[in-house]
Order: structure tokens, then C-alpha cells, then sequence
């Protein structure tokens, strides 16, 4: 996996030797190492939220071809009582 990450980085940001500001793995890494969910409030309820991607991160996740993770709301169940959520619930995909 490391150098798979590697290779993506390198073809997305070239080298070290070429580009001063090019990503190691451990650059990559640390910068991932950011996101991480947040607790909010919502009508009283407690739901957790994943922090948006910044910039870098986003690069990061476009040079390894990976779509970054978001949280969505998840659609009403049409049968009562079977999967049904609070419209203020947030799940992550």
C-alpha cells in the first residue's frame, strides 16, 4: 500500500529532487490525519459530522483516485418501523 501511495503521489506531484513542494508519503499521511469527525447539536440531538476535505487533502484523494468520504442524510424508509431516520441523523458513507 505504501507504495502504491507513493507512485500516486509522484505522478500527481512529481519528486522531491523535481519540486520542492511535492508530497511525501508521510506528508500525505499527516495531512489525512486531519479530518476527523465533529459532534454538533442538532434539535437536541447528537450527530456526528466528518469535517469537509481542505484543499491538500483533496488533491491527496484525487492523486489516489479514492472520492473522499462525506456525510450525507439517509433517505426515509418507506415501511414504518424498518430503518426509519431522524431527516437530522447524518450517517457516513
Amino acid at each position: 500500500m505504501a507504495r502504491e501511495g507513493e507512485r500516486g503521489l509522484k505522478e500527481a506531484f512529481g519528486t522531491t529532487e523535481q519540486n520542492a513542494q511535492a508530497l511525501t508519503l508521510d506528508d500525505a499521511l499527516g495531512a489525512l490525519s486531519r479530518l476527523c469527525f465533529q459532534r454538533q447539536e442538532i434539535g437536541g440531538q447528537e450527530v456526528l459530522q466528518l469535517a469537509r476535505p481542505d484543499a491538500r487533502q483533496a488533491d491527496i484523494f484525487a492523486a489516489w483516485g479514492i472520492t473522499p468520504p462525506t456525510t450525507t442524510r439517509p433517505a426515509k424508509a418507506n415501511s414504518v418501523g424498518r430503518g426509519v431516520a431522524s431527516p437530522r441523523q447524518l450517517i457516513i458513507q
